[in-house]
């Protein structure tokens, strides 16, 4: 049961190249339509934390 809960951790996750990314308020970025050019944007990464700004999107039509 032990390792169940360590390989769907959060930071087992990160751990395999995932990452987290939120907006300055914290909320985690789920959508495209949650940004738009110029917004800061963070990503919470395995060994730490990186701040970018964003600059565009491609929407995938495959998924809309």
């Amino acid at each position: 049961m032990v390792e169940t809960l360590h390989v769907v951790s959060p930071l087992a996750t990160l751990n395999r190249g995932y990452s987290i990314v939120t907006a300055t308020s914290g909320d985690i970025l789920r959508s495209h339509t949650s940004v738009t050019k110029g917004d800061e944007i963070n990503a919470k990464l395995a060994d730490g934390d990186c701040s970018f700004q964003f600059l565009w999107k491609h929407v995938n039509p495959d998924l809309q």
